[in-house]
């Protein structure tokens, strides 16, 4: 049996990581790299670092077999989509890597359903430098009411409370 070598960006990407080890990578059909690391995932190419995305923006990712590609959503709805487009199909350890730092970020999730039948959740997560935030989501329309802004006020300080942060 033959391990295959999972892709390493050249010396010339690895630069653009400032100290950012590299747990997973590949390479994207752009000539750019997309690599995972504790941290975040950080896109570059052989001339700069184009973004960083700490793991607590990142919803989720998902991999599209058909388009040989990466989608990546955040937590922020107004937030457009990331596609990373790859050179092939050797990503498994990446995508992998994606879905375990990103579940990894998260400590706390609750769910509540609001006065009008959609629903707010709030993650409790832990940011780069290891401090815990919290991100507040909803599914469905929003009313505006006073009750409504009060039961996702609840929902937060009920999610903060429960890992000892502050309401």
């Amino acid at each position: 049996m033959r391990l295959r070598r999972r892709p390493v960006p050249p010396s010339e990407v690895r630069t653009h990581l400032a100290s950012d080890p590299v747990l997973a990578a590949a390479e994207l059909v752009d000539d750019s790299w997309a690599v995972a690391s504790p941290r975040a995932l950080v896109l570059a190419d052989a001339s700069a670092r184009t973004a960083r995305i700490p793991w607590q923006e990142v919803l989720h990712g998902k991999w599209d077999g058909e388009t040989r590609s990466l989608d990546i959503t955040f937590v922020d709805p107004a937030r457009d989509h990331v596609v990373l487009a790859t050179k092939d199909d050797d990503v498994q350890h990446l995508a992998d890597t994606i879905r375990e730092r990103v579940t990894s970020s998260l400590v706390h999730t609750l769910r509540r359903e609001l006065p009008n039948g959609s629903t707010v959740q709030v993650h409790i997560r832990r940011g780069e430098g290891g401090e815990l935030i919290s991100q507040t989501t909803t599914d469905g329309p929003l009313t505006g009411t006073r009750e409504e802004a009060a039961a996702i006020l609840a929902t937060e300080a009920e999610a903060r409370g429960a890992v000892g942060l502050a309401g």
